[in-house]
């Protein structure tokens, strides 16, 4: 019995089957894995080449696709950045006219150096476009093609040329010596002027007051062009450290000040100037202005007979303007010839107090001639102070301003409506980094497998 047991156990171990042995040369991804990890080193070396040969290909496909002349139109922005020009205007307050963008001169310039082009062929391929946003931004676009020019380089050459020889217009024809401070809302020519008129001026041969009170206005004149820039510029400062509110300070002391004690000592007192010549001429001068008095109170009333006119002919008020404007001049006659009543009654006041005083009124006259000479050549000075710190202040704007006046963007070729060419660019510069690094991936992977395999192979030859 236990015989057969163990009979039927061995048959049974008989039967069992035992895997066989893998060959050397089958497949395994077991094998596959050890063989890549045994020879990592030299793999990941193979896989960094084909990174890195990757992106120079890259690199270098990117700077010749980007020297290479796509389709799309050439296109620059031009933008005038100075005082005025988004009221249209030109640096000195001219109307700006459109038509300078494309003026010949500034087309040869920008053409000089790019070859037989004619100016003719530029004008009518150049397209100029105001923006619809700012009334001082412009967009030059050569269109797509071939034309006048053979590639987009020549054509943002162009247009870098064109943009500069227009700023360099701008400077040479506006920011000038003889232009500083008279550009567009500049009030060095307001000094300039009154400097002149001050020259010019011709004090009244009689009356001090009236000379002191000119003064004065030219002071006040000062003052408010001060003030005026003062406002624009707050933080300027002199070479002396002055503000221009400083500098009107000065100004309106020496007007409220010293030129007004003199207006009202004038008043309570006798002056007279030039006396010899006011005793010879007093007379003549009295009837002339009484003359003059007369002419104004009759076209006064004549006025006044028109207005009435007005009245009993409309009621209504339709003619309102009219009458508005006739009481105006109306007015202005009774005004001048109340002023020359009070010049006549003044004149023969101080006809008789010559009579009496003549040697205190001798002496006034010598006191106040020379307090109103003295301030008349304080004036011119001051005057001339200010003019140049104006002029300082201006020159270094304009200086900047010049530099400033006209910007620009650099060219560039604006592709067609639906082309993406960012996008294809982007994808192919990918393509390319992915090919060489699985080209790396292959070689490492072929390089791993001959340095397990090519040893073992000379180590069987010999056998």
């Amino acid at each position: 019995m236990l015989d057969n047991k163990e009979k039927s156990n061995s048959e049974i171990n008989l039967n069992v089957k035992i895997p066989p042995e893998q060959s050397e040369g089958s497949f395994s991804m077991r094998n596959l894995v050890l063989t890549v990890y045994e020879a990592k080193k030299i793999f990941f070396i193979w896989c960094a080449i084909g990174l890195v040969l990757g992106l120079a290909a890259a690199g270098f496909f990117y700077i010749r696709q980007k020297d290479a002349d796509l389709p799309g139109n050439a296109s620059v922005t031009l933008t005038l950045n100075y005082l005025g020009a988004e009221n249209g205007i030109y640096p000195n307050g001219e109307r700006f006219s459109a038509r300078s963008l494309s003026d010949i001169a500034i087309f040869e310039k920008a053409l000089k150096n790019l070859g037989d082009v004619s100016v003719g062929d530029v004008v009518n391929e150049l397209e100029i476009m105001r923006s619809e946003e700012k009334n001082n931004v412009f967009i030059f676009t050569i269109p797509e093609g071939e034309g006048a020019f053979t590639n987009n380089d020549a054509k943002k050459e162009f247009l870098q040329a064109l943009c500069l020889e227009y700023k360099n217009f701008i400077m040479e024809k506006y920011y000038l010596e003889n232009t500083i401070g008279k550009l567009y809302e500049q009030r060095l020519g307001e000094i300039e002027k009154q400097m002149q008129d001050v020259m010019l001026w011709e004090p009244e041969p009689f009356n001090f007051e009236n000379n002191f009170r000119t003064i004065s206005n030219y002071y006040w004149g000062l003052e408010r062009t001060l003030n005026l820039l003062f406002s624009a510029e707050p933080n300027h400062a002199s070479p002396e450290g002055l503000s221009f509110e400083d500098y009107s300070k000065q100004m309106y002391d020496i007007r409220n000040k010293d030129i007004n004690e003199w207006i009202v000592k004038l008043q309570y007192n006798i002056y007279i100037r030039n006396i010899d010549k006011f005793m010879e001429e007093s007379i003549f001068s009295v009837e002339i202005m009484e003359r003059n008095r007369r002419y104004y109170l009759e076209l006064a009333d004549s006025y006044n007979e028109l207005l009435s006119s007005f009245q009993q002919k409309d009621s209504q008020g339709a003619i309102v303007p009219e009458a508005v404007n006739v009481l105006k001049d109306a007015q202005s006659c009774i005004s001048t010839a109340a002023d020359l009543q009070k010049q006549i009654n003044k004149m023969n006041s101080d006809m008789e107090m010559l009579q009496t005083n003549e040697q205190m009124i001798r002496a006034n006259g010598r006191e106040a001639e020379a307090a109103l000479t003295a301030f008349i050549a304080e004036l011119k000075k001051n005057q001339k102070i200010i003019f140049d710190v104006i002029y300082d202040y201006y020159k270094t704007l304009n200086e900047h301003e010049a530099e400033n006046s006209v910007l620009y963007s650099n060219p560039a070729i604006i592709m067609p409506e639906g082309q993406t060419a960012s996008s294809g660019g982007m994808m192919q510069l990918l393509i390319i980094v992915a090919g060489f690094a699985f080209l790396g991936f292959v070689v490492g992977f072929c390089a791993a497998f001959i340095k397990k395999y090519l040893p073992e192979k000379k180590e069987k030859s010999p056998a």
